[in-house]
C-alpha cells in the first residue's frame, strides 16, 4: 500500500521547473495535419520564435508528439503564437504517454491568446511520461495555421517514491528501520497499529512509540503512515451501507485515531477496502450510485470526521474496487449491473469532495514474468499459490494501458500508482520469490514512465516473520525459489529506481 501527496487543483509551474521540450534527448516524435504539413514541427522545439510549425488547416487542426527523452513530472505546457497572421485558435486537447502505447488526456480544448508572439500558459494536474501529445485546431486565416514554440515546464523523473506494506511486528520494525532506507523505501504503511475499523490485531499507537518503531523510522528519514487493513469489517455487505450505528462509530473511531496519528507524525493514513470476509457485491447496491446515493454520503461522511481532525489529509487506497467489479467488463457497457463495485468510486469520491487527498494504489499491476518460477515450485506449493496467478504473469495489457483504465474509473483521484508483488511472506506459507528480478526491474521502469510512484506489497502476518528477515538475511534459504533466486537479488534493483524523498 502506498501514498503520495496530493493536490487537489491544477497548479502553475514553479520557481524550479524547467522546459523539458529543449532538454537533452528531446525531439519531435511525430507531426501530421489533416491537410498537409506546410514546415516541420521541429520549429516548435528549436528555440526560435521566429519560425513555425505550418500546416494548411482548411477546417482541419494538426498534431506534434514530442519525446521528452526521458520520464519527467509535468506542471504546465506553455504555447507560443506564431509572428505571422495565421494564429492558431485553440488547442485540442493534450495527451500523455509513457510508452507512445496508450494515451491518457490531461487537458481539454484550451483557447489561445489570439495575437502574435503570444504566450498561452495551460496549466495541468501534476502527471508523469515522456511523450506528449499535442492537437492543434483552427487558425486565423482559412489556408493556414502555425504555432511558433511549445513548452513543456517540469522536471525529470530520475527515482521514484516507495511506498512499502509492514505487518505488525514493531519492535522488529524498530530493528530494521535503516535496513528499510537503504533499499530506498520512503515510505512504510504500517498495518495492525490502528484505525477506524474493528480489528483485533490493533496494537494502538501508543505501542508504536514505546516500541520504538517511530523513533528508528524518524531516524532512518522514512516516513510513514497509518494503515487500516480492515476497512471489509465497517462494509461487508450492501446493506451495510444504510447501517447508521455503523457509519457513526466508525467515525467517532477515526477522529480519535486520526487525531493521535496526526500529533506523532504520520504522514497519512492507507485504506483497504477489500471483501476479505463479506460479500463481494458489497460495493454494488445499484440504487445507491450517484452524488444522492448512500456510497457518496458514507465517504462524505467519513471523510469529513477525518478532515476534521486532520485538515488536509492524505490518503491512499489499496484495491481498484471498480476494476475488479467489471469495469469496461462483458456485457452491455450502461448495464449498471455490469459495474458492480460502482458505489466504491461513488464512496472515494465523497471522501475526495470532503476534503481528503486521494491517492489510489493498484493491485492488477502485481503480475510479472513468465510462470517459470511458479512452474519450479514443488506440486504442494504451488497448488497454495495457483489461485492467484495474476501474480505470476506479466501484465496482460501494457501498463500504461492499465493505468489509464483506472483513471477512466476514478477520474478525479489525485494520484494513481501501480502496485508490485516480487515475493510473499503468508501465514504458514514462506512462499518466497514469484518472479526473477529483471521484471521487478521492468516494471519499476513503467512505473518510472507513468508515476510518481509505485508500492511493494509482499505479504506477511502479524504472527509471522517480516519481511524485514529477508532483508536482514537472518534466515539464508528460507526465501529461495527453486532456481536460488535469493531475496538479496531484488535489493540492487529497488536501489536503482528508489530514494526519491
Amino acid at each position: 500500500m502506498l501514498v503520495l501527496w496530493c493536490v487537489a487543483a491544477l497548479v502553475r509551474a514553479d520557481a524550479g521547473a524547467v522546459d523539458l521540450a529543449r532538454g537533452d534527448g528531446a525531439r519531435i516524435a511525430a507531426e501530421s495535419a489533416q491537410a498537409a504539413v506546410q514546415r516541420p514541427a521541429a520549429a516548435l522545439i528549436d528555440g526560435d520564435p521566429a519560425t513555425t510549425f505550418r500546416w494548411e488547416w482548411a477546417n482541419g487542426g494538426a498534431e506534434a508528439v514530442i519525446d521528452l527523452g526521458r520520464p519527467a513530472r509535468l506542471q504546465e505546457v506553455r504555447i507560443q503564437q506564431g509572428p505571422g497572421d495565421g494564429l492558431c485558435r485553440f488547442v485540442t486537447s493534450i495527451q500523455i504517454s509513457g510508452h507512445q502505447t496508450e494515451w491518457r488526456k490531461v487537458s481539454d480544448r484550451w483557447p489561445l491568446v489570439s495575437q502574435p508572439a503570444a504566450w498561452t500558459a495551460i496549466p495541468l494536474r501534476p502527471c508523469v511520461c515522456r511523450y506528449v501529445k499535442v492537437a492543434f485546431a483552427s487558425g486565423s486565416r482559412e489556408d493556414l495555421a502555425e504555432v511558433a514554440s511549445v513548452e513543456v515546464l517540469g522536471a525529470p523523473q530520475e527515482r521514484l517514491r516507495i511506498f512499502a506494506l509492514y505487518w505488525g511486528d514493531l519492535p522488529g520494525l524498530a530493528a530494521c528501520a535503516g535496513d528499510v532506507a537503504s533499499l530506498g523505501v520512503s515510505d512504510l504503511l504500517v498495518s495492525w497499529v490502528d484505525g477506524p475499523a474493528v480489528c483485533s490485531w490493533h496494537q494502538g499507537l501508543d505501542a508504536f512509540v514505546d516500541s520504538g518503531a517511530k523513533a528508528a523510522l524518524d531516524r532512518a528519514g522514512v516516513r510513514y503512515w497509518l494503515d487500516e487493513h480492515e476497512l471489509c469489517s465497517i462494509i461487508r455487505t450492501a446493506a451495510d451501507i444504510g447501517d447508521d450505528l455503523i457509519w457513526d462509530q466508525a467515525c467517532a473511531r477515526a477522529r480519535q485515531c486520526y487525531a493521535r496519528a496526526k500529533e506523532l507524525g504520520f504522514s497519512g493514513a492507507s485504506l483497504d477496502p477489500e471483501h476479505y470476509y463479506g460479500d463481494d457485491r458489497a460495493w454494488g447496491d445499484v440504487a445507491q450510485y450517484g452524488l444522492a446515493g448512500l456510497y457518496y454520503r458514507r465517504g462524505q461522511q467519513l471523510g469529513q470526521a477525518m478532515a476534521e481532525v486532520w485538515p488536509g489529509i492524505r490518503t491512499v487506497h489499496i484495491y481498484e474496487a471498480r476494476i475488479y467489479g467489471n469495469f469496461r467488463g462483458v456485457g452491455d457497457p450502461s448495464d449498471p449491473n455490469m459495474d458492480y463495485a460502482q458505489g466504491h468510486m461513488w464512496w472515494l469520491k465523497g471522501m475526495k469532495d470532503a476534503g481528503v487527498g486521494i491517492t489510489l494504489g493498484l493491485e492488477k499491476t502485481y503480475g510479472a514474468g513468465e510462470g517459470e518460477v511458479l512452474d519450479a515450485l514443488p506440486e504442494a506449493q504451488r497448488v497454495k499459490v495457483q489461485g492467484t496467478g495474476h501474480l505470476f504473469r506479466w501484465f496482460d495489457h501494457t501498463p500504461d494501458w492499465y493505468l489509464n483504465l483506472a483513471w477512466q474509473a476514478y477520474p478525479f483521484v489525485d494520484e494513481i500508482i501501480p502496485g508490485f508483488n516480487p515475493w510473499s511472506v503468508s501465514e504458514g506459507d514462506l512462499s518466497g520469490v514469484h518472479y526473477r528480478p529483471e521484471y521487478l526491474r521492468e516494471q519499476l521502469e513503467y512505473a518510472r514512465a507513468n508515476a510518481t510512484a509505485c508500492w511493494m506489497y509482499w505479504g506477511g502476518w502479524s504472527s509471522n516473520p517480516d519481511p524485514a528477515m529477508c532483508w536482514r538475511g537472518k534466515e539464508p534459504g528460507t526465501y529461495l525459489a527453486p532456481e536460488g533466486i535469493d531475496l538479496a537479488a531484488y535489493a540492487p534493483v529497488l536501489r536503482e529506481f528508489g530514494g526519491a524523498r
